[in-house]
């Protein structure tokens, strides 16, 4: 259900291709990676980025997911864990 959706965070990505950008999660975290190089008239240009965000508590790790929307922002999000 869309309402049990949790925003872990937005990022803009536009400089970016979808396979120049890796996720991991690991330890309650998940680590943002981006590494974009291009050639230009005066030689290679590399961009990069790294982010790391702490994973809100109450959410299931296994249900992290993002999409990158036509505009260039990466969401990323997971579903709430059931109650135990």
């Amino acid at each position: 259900m869309e309402g049990d959706k949790v925003e872990i965070a937005t990022l803009d990505v536009k400089n970016y291709r979808p396979e120049e950008i890796s996720l991991k999660v690991e330890h309650g975290r998940i680590k943002i990676d981006g590494k974009h190089k291009s050639e230009g008239e005066h030689g290679y240009e590399t961009s990069e980025f790294h982010r790391s965000y702490n994973l809100p508590d109450g959410v299931d790790v296994s249900t992290v997911s993002s999409r990158i929307t036509g505009d260039g922002l990466l969401h990323i999000e997971a579903l709430k864990a059931e109650p135990q």
